[in-house]
């Protein structure tokens, strides 16, 4: 490799982000945050690793980066790539290629058990990049938006909460992806609005999300107060601290048919789908 590649710094944040702005400039769908924005993703979201979050410069710029976490998840540890990308110039130079092999070897020295990540299903260069890598598909993920405002229909009590409970593991059909995961989500707690519904004083429904994005990152309702509208007044609540944000969900795996549903009678729309694709070291 002929550009400079070093493992990130927080003071690389200014360049990184730059990197970033030009690497997604021309992706399937608009994502182009602004610094805060972003810092808040890859420090608190993310979590990233430096020493397996290497970034390729030229002429004092990054061109090239690869940024991942290290988290159990499904009780393996995992290293999740929450962002590959090469400025367009630089393309054909193979650098992501060469961070991810750089990064594979360091992860499999280090007895790291896996590197997950997620691409949009119709990103078929990356996906055949990742393959050509080792990289296996796992799962197909849904990605859902609501741009229509959801009445409150239920007399429900719907109550802020500062911590992550340990009943809300017992709510939910599925695991959420590893970007959502508890564990992962402590590190993102001061980014997130947490929400209980409560019916006859007993805990019945969650919802956590980021209301300045008006991404949710969980929702789960006890199996025995579905059907009794306790959804509808999470996500009521919800739309409400969202500063009129469109709401969206990500990663609902495509089997999750209950969960599918019940996002697509409130009114949610499936916007896009990614794999899921997992390398085993």
């Amino acid at each position: 490799m002929n550009n400079k590649v070093r493992d990130y710094d927080p003071a690389d944040l200014k360049a990184l982000h730059e990197g970033f702005v030009s690497a997604f400039s021309d992706y399937f769908v608009t994502f182009q945050p602004g610094e805060e924005q972003f810092k808040r993703r890859i420090s608190h979201k993310l979590n990233i690793v430096s020493k397996y979050s290497p970034l390729a410069w030229k002429n004092g710029k990054v061109v090239s980066f690869a940024f991942h976490t290290l988290n159990s998840y499904q009780n393996l540890q995992t290293l999740y790539n929450g962002g590959t990308g090469t400025i367009p110039v630089e393309r054909r130079n193979q650098l992501a290629s060469e961070l991810l092999m750089h990064t594979a070897q360091k992860a499999n020295d280090n007895d790291i058990e896996r590197i997950l990540l997620e691409v949009i299903e119709h990103n078929t260069a990356a996906v055949n990049l990742y393959s050509k890598l080792g990289y296996e598909k796992t799962r197909l993920l849904k990605c859902f938006k609501l741009k229509n405002t959801v009445p409150k229909k239920a007399k429900l009590e719907v109550l802020p909460s500062n911590a992550l409970k340990s009943e809300y593991e017992d709510f939910g059909d599925f695991e959420p992806s590893f970007i959502d995961s508890s564990n992962q989500l402590k590190f993102n707690l001061s980014n997130e609005t947490i929400l209980e519904a409560y019916l006859d004083e007993e805990l019945a429904g969650y919802i956590i999300f980021q209301s300045r994005l008006g991404r949710i990152s969980q929702i789960a309702v006890a199996n025995k107060h579905r059907g009794k509208d306790v959804g509808t007044a999470l996500i009521n609540a919800a739309q409400k601290r969202s500063a009129g944000l469109d709401l969206t969900i990500m990663n609902i795996p495509e089997y999750e048919y209950e969960t599918i549903h019940a996002l697509e009678r409130l009114g949610f729309e499936n916007e896009l789908n990614q794999i899921e694709m997992e390398l085993k070291l």
